[in-house]
């Protein structure tokens, strides 16, 4: 009888090992997945933060006198660096560079713009 006490113990003591096991395995995962949907949230949030860069100055860049022209928008996401330079009469050269907040990835959108339209454009 005491033999069978022992192994009915032991056999608890397997079963939470593996329930712990697995338990930690499943945490790690699902830390994992956490991990790679912000940097991908934020990888997105710097795309749009340039993009509204690139779409501001296209309004804007017929008040600009000089150049090159730089300035730097603070919004409640994040910021976006703003540089310009002349084409002649071809339009103006942006490059717009968006950051989210407390994130250190950005992303970079060049454009040509022409009379406040974009003519051209691509993403660094």
């Amino acid at each position: 009888m005491k033999k069978q006490k022992g192994a009915a113990i032991i056999t608890v003591l397997w079963i939470l090992v593996i329930i712990s096991i697995l338990g930690f395995a499943f945490l790690e995962t699902g830390a994992g997945d956490y991990i790679y949907a912000n940097i991908h949230k934020n990888k997105m949030s710097a795309y749009y933060l340039a993009w509204a860069g690139v779409e501001y100055a296209g309004k804007e860049s017929e008040n600009w006198e000089n150049f090159p022209y730089g300035e730097t928008i603070e919004l409640s996401t994040g910021k976006c660096a703003i540089n310009a330079a002349s084409l002649g009469s071809s339009g103006i050269q942006v490059e717009c560079t968006g950051t989210p907040v407390n994130s250190n990835i950005s992303k970079t959108i060049s454009a040509v713009i022409k009379n406040g339209e974009i003519i051209n454009w691509q993403q660094k």
